[in-house]
């Protein structure tokens, strides 16, 4: 009956949990990677749904002072310049209760 020697033993169990390390290793890695992936993209969507967000206000706020004559250039240079989406939503507001677009002019000075 032979035996192998007590180190062969020894190195090919090692060899295994070495295996198996890399492949714990390799899949830890690779849930980080996935993760990472999820993560941007729900950035980019959050990202996307914000500017979505701001060309609908900027649009709603000049569809509203539409409605009160024909809206300088200047103003509406202001209106797209504007990416603060809190502000936006204020001049939304403005836009729908003021009276002239002088009115609104002078409340978001």
């Amino acid at each position: 009956m032979s035996r192998e020697p007590k180190s062969m033993i020894w190195c090919e169990s090692l060899t295994q949990r070495t295996n198996v390390s890399r492949v714990s290793l390799l899949s830890d890695k690779e849930a980080i990677m996935r993760e990472k992936a999820m993560m941007d993209e729900q950035s980019r969507l959050n990202g996307a749904r914000r500017e979505g967000g701001i060309d609908t206000l900027k649009e709603t706020i000049l569809d509203n002072l539409s409605e009160l004559g024909n809206i300088p250039q200047n103003l509406i240079n202001i209106i797209n310049k504007e990416d603060h989406i809190d502000i936006l939503k204020y001049w939304t507001k403005i836009a729908v209760m003021s009276k002239s677009l002088d009115e609104f002019k002078e409340k978001i000075k």
